[in-house]
């Protein structure tokens, strides 16, 4: 079944609620012959078409519909694993791209929304929560990266829940001592 899912042309291409992409994601996460294809499915479904028109503005509208919880529920560890690692690398890649075109550096919703449900998973704490407070945050603001930064900072206040006290306050610690370079809106910081 899984080898002829795979072949046919009655693979999904796009996510939704379709169980499928999860399951061969499952069964080819260590054969990256096969893996790549529905792992490429689910990634385009939350960063949407990595085209651009010469604007600078995504060819198609950036996605909004996060992988629901069933569908994370769902994947193995190697899968969030890999999935959350494509996540992290997209959005250290968006802030260090230096172009001043408006859109650019957009993060699309289903990006955040999802990164957010994956931050909570204590399995993938070293690459989720950790990653993002140890090593994420800090490239994103070395990289004067501010809209991407402060969208990272209230994803965190104001979508991620279930996170450990630790790492809150770990968390703070971070922003104080981020807070004494200089950057242009230091106010927002400091409420934060």
């Amino acid at each position: 079944y899984l080898q002829h899912l795979m072949t046919s042309s009655n693979t999904p291409t796009i996510m939704g609620s379709d169980y499928r992409i999860a399951l061969l994601c499952n069964a080819y996460s260590t054969n990256q012959e096969y893996y790549s294809r529905p792992m490429g499915i689910i990634i385009e479904s939350l960063f949407g078409s990595q085209k651009a028109m010469p604007n600078g503005n995504p060819a198609t509208p950036l996605p909004t519909a996060p992988l629901s919880m069933c569908i994370l529920d769902s994947l193995t560890l190697h899968c969030k694993m890999s999935l959350i690692h494509s996540i992290v690398s997209h959005v250290a890649k968006l802030a260090q791209n230096k172009t001043n075109i408006p859109g650019s550096s957009m993060m699309a919703p289903a990006l955040v929304e999802t990164y957010s449900r994956l931050l909570v998973y204590t399995e993938i704490e070293s690459l989720g929560i950790k990653g993002f407070i140890n090593q994420l945050l800090p490239n994103v603001f070395k990289s004067h990266a501010w809209g991407i930064f402060h969208n990272l900072l209230d994803m965190f206040s104001y979508r991620i829940h279930h996170i450990q006290p630790h790492y809150r306050v770990t968390l703070l610690s971070n922003i104080h001592s981020l807070a004494a370079c200089p950057q242009p809106n230091q106010t927002q910081l400091q409420l934060w």
